[in-house]
């Protein structure tokens, strides 16, 4: 039971870091994109969106 628990603990706190990170890229797409207009920021930012999503919903499905 232990085992199990922080094993979920470590999938938790390791989605909360990637999706942190993510996110961070995804907002330094954005302001790269307001200051600086090029298609690959545009890009940039919706990789980061939806790969964060795709990822948090990966992991919350995964644990059922």
């Amino acid at each position: 039971m232990q085992k199990s628990a922080h094993s979920l603990n470590w999938k938790i706190t390791m989605t909360l870091f990637v999706a942190s990170i993510i996110f961070s890229i995804g907002i330094l797409g954005s302001f790269l994109f307001i200051q600086w207009p090029q298609p690959w920021t545009i890009v940039l930012a919706v990789i980061a969106m939806v790969s964060g999503t795709g990822f948090i919903h990966y992991v919350t499905n995964r644990r059922k």
